[in-house]
């Protein structure tokens, strides 16, 4: 059961299913709330080893994130949720500070390049 309760916890950070790599899938959205950075790191999945970490900024009117992406095998489609507290659409996304259209505003899931790396996000409200 101890296991059981640590690979649950890894699926709020990353899970895989049928070529999609989806990180934050599951987190709460009272840990978006906080001001305080959280994380997972080197979680194993059948595409490589992840890393991501998020630091909500509510005041500022963002969230930012980092990912690491030690890959293997390359997924079809590799997405990055963010969950404001308060269920406030997207406004804008910067990836490595770059502008995106490749988000969804209501699920708050950005799409990310497949081709690994450290890659920093940046959604504003």
């Amino acid at each position: 059961d101890q296991s059981n309760a640590m690979k649950w916890l890894a699926y709020l950070f990353v899970y895989e299913r049928e070529g999609l790599l989806h990180m934050g899938r599951a987190i709460p959205r009272a840990w978006f709330a906080q001001e305080q950075a959280f994380s997972a790191t080197r979680l194993s999945t059948p595409a490589g080893i992840v890393s991501v970490e998020y630091r909500p900024q509510l005041a500022a009117g963002k969230i930012e994130a980092d990912v690491e992406l030690e890959l293997r095998v390359k997924p079809e489609r590799l997405l990055l949720r963010f969950r404001h507290p308060g269920k406030k659409p997207i406004q804008s996304v910067t990836i490595n500070g770059r502008t995106s259209r490749a988000f969804d505003a209501r699920s708050g899931d950005v799409e990310l390049p497949t081709t690994g790396g450290t890659v920093r996000v940046v959604v504003d409200y």
